[in-house]
């Protein structure tokens, strides 16, 4: 079985989509267990992101298409289950949030909430246009599902998108949450003085995949919290075909 040789993506979604939702399955018996509309959502992205360099890495003299989409497959998903693990692990609970409020408005505390919100306004104001839109879709939509489809991007997409314009968001109002030192200044970095990712690696003393790896525990640290009372809404979302 190889792909279909004009090019036709439709086509190779239809043909493969079987063989890579059986891979899911296996992943799933070994601990990489993700639910059904999110498996959907993986093969959907995986076709989007990873399927034009599997193509044109096939060689037939080196083996049978199927076992490098396999490799290629099993490899995405293994990685994007567990980012969106680690994301959903580093989330604050809305009720724990609701615990650790006030329970009393008063008028030091309405006021303490007036200024939080002119901050939070100035810090969206400051956002690049795009993200601007990422957000206010979001918080606008009915759900995580119908803003990605407004955007035309898939879930994980829009995800990592907020994550972005959070995590930019609590570095303009100056809140670094439990980030230590390092990571702090790596916000800053990137997010207030715009650095690129190469000049904040060599101020950091860090290599490219450190680097990488140390910007996806910021964003994950500055942006999951607030994400989360963005989704903690969407268990009554419907699990459609987003492809």
């Amino acid at each position: 079985m190889t792909p279909d040789e004009g090019g036709d993506l439709e086509a190779d979604y239809r043909q493969y989509r079987p063989v890579l939702l059986a891979v899911l399955a296996r992943l799933a018996r070994s601990g990489f267990a993700v639910p059904p509309s999110d498996g959907l959502e993986l093969v959907h992205d995986f076709f989007l992101e990873v399927w034009p360099d599997v193509r044109r890495r096939f060689d037939p003299a080196r083996g049978a298409f199927q076992s490098l989409l396999t490799v290629a497959f099993v490899r995405f998903a293994r990685a994007r289950i567990a980012r969106d693990f680690r994301m959903r692990a580093s989330r604050v609970p809305i009720d724990d949030l609701d615990e650790i409020a006030s329970p009393s408005e008063d008028a030091s505390t309405a006021a303490a909430d007036s200024l939080d919100a002119s901050a939070v306004a100035r810090a969206v104001a400051g956002l690049p246009e795009a993200q601007r839109r990422v957000l206010a879709v979001r918080f606008s939509a009915s759900s995580e599902r119908a803003a990605a489809r407004t955007l035309g991007v898939s879930r994980h997409s829009l995800r990592e998108q907020l994550l972005e314009a959070l995590g930019r968001v609590a570095v303009a109002m100056e809140t670094p949450g439990g980030l230590g030192d390092r990571e702090w200044r790596l916000a800053r970095l990137l997010w207030a003085e715009e650095r690129s990712e190469a000049d904040a690696a060599a101020v950091l003393a860090m290599t490219p995949s450190q680097l990488r790896h140390s910007r996806r525990r910021v964003l994950e640290a500055l942006g999951a919290a607030r994400l989360e009372s963005l989704s903690s809404m969407e268990d009554g979302d419907d699990g459609d075909d987003d492809s």
